[in-house]
């Protein structure tokens, strides 16, 4: 006669959520090559996973950070450029997602030859105009208005500068910086941009009316 096992003592029994936790080689945000093509076309379409870029996402209900933002991009940035511009914008506020992935590669550096997917653009960016996340440069978010209110389009520009400053960019800092720079392309308009952008957020938390923009994750 076999005798049954005697049950796990409650220290030993794992929850069902903890059952569910992915493996370490399994963890956010997913891609469509780890699921399996499959299984991530059900999950996206059922609206269990909410994909970030081309192939990349997250589970439903799980809020994206800058970092996951940035690793979303992973696979997609070629060797040796920086980040910048309208993805820069995407990945430090989540608002709103660009179509094409903005990247800058120096004047005397690698220019990508397959540009599918991508924006590219030739720029000078200091080492202390980026920072590191998810293993990709990008230029910092001082850096990252400056480029927004110097190149983006008059019908952007405004909802991209506000969704920078309501993540704690400081105008002040950005014009501060824009006065070292002795040769910046389009001083004047960046200027008279960040100045628009910052009265305007400044009114909206003195009437309490602020909000970012909606997030495209």
């Amino acid at each position: 006669m076999v005798t049954p096992s005697p049950p796990p003592a409650a220290a030993d029994r794992l929850t069902l959520a903890q059952l569910l936790v992915p493996s370490p080689e399994l963890q956010p945000p997913y891609t469509r090559a780890s699921l399996g093509a499959r299984t991530w076309d059900v999950l996206v379409r059922d609206g269990d996973v909410i994909e970030l870029w081309d192939g990349h996402g997250l589970p439903a209900g799980m809020v994206a950070s800058p970092e996951l933002r940035a690793r979303s991009l992973t696979g997609h940035v070629p060797r040796d450029v920086v980040v910048g511009r309208r993805t820069a914008a995407w990945v430090h506020t989540g608002s709103p997602r660009p179509v094409r992935l903005c990247i800058l590669y120096a004047a005397r550096g690698y220019r990508p030859r397959n540009t599918t997917g991508l924006d590219v653009s030739q720029a000078a960016v200091r080492p202390w105009e980026t920072c590191t996340l998810g293993g990709l440069r990008i230029t910092d978010p001082t850096r990252t208005a400056l480029d927004v209110a110097t190149w983006l389009p008059d019908d952007e520009v405004q909802t991209v500068l506000l969704a920078l400053l309501h993540h704690g960019v400081d105008a002040d800092a950005c014009l501060l910086r824009l006065d070292r720079v002795a040769s910046w392309r389009g001083a004047a308009r960046a200027r008279e941009t960040i100045l628009d952008a910052a009265r305007v957020h400044a009114e909206a938390v003195r009437t309490g009316s602020g909000s970012p923009p909606s997030s495209s994750r």
